[in-house]
């Protein structure tokens, strides 16, 4: 029987996140946190991992009179 031999369009290698952590680890990268503000209201986070990955977490903040889901405005 012959062999087949499948091709595709686009190769894609995606590092396992130990492979990731451990390349950043060898390049000095250190976990963080950064807080993002507009005019003085924080509106996000942005977290790095010490595998490189970036995650941005965005924060709604009432304005004016809107009151905050579940409590009263102390």
């Amino acid at each position: 029987m012959a062999r087949v031999i499948l091709k595709g369009d686009r190769v894609q290698a995606q590092d396992s996140a130990e492979v990731r952590r451990a390349a950043a680890i060898a390049r000095g990268a250190q976990p963080e946190v950064r807080v993002l503000e507009v005019d003085g209201v924080v509106r996000g986070l942005e977290v790095r991992c010490s595998c490189g990955e970036l995650v941005t977490v965005e924060l709604q903040v009432p304005t004016g009179g809107e009151r905050p889901a579940g409590g009263e405005i102390s």
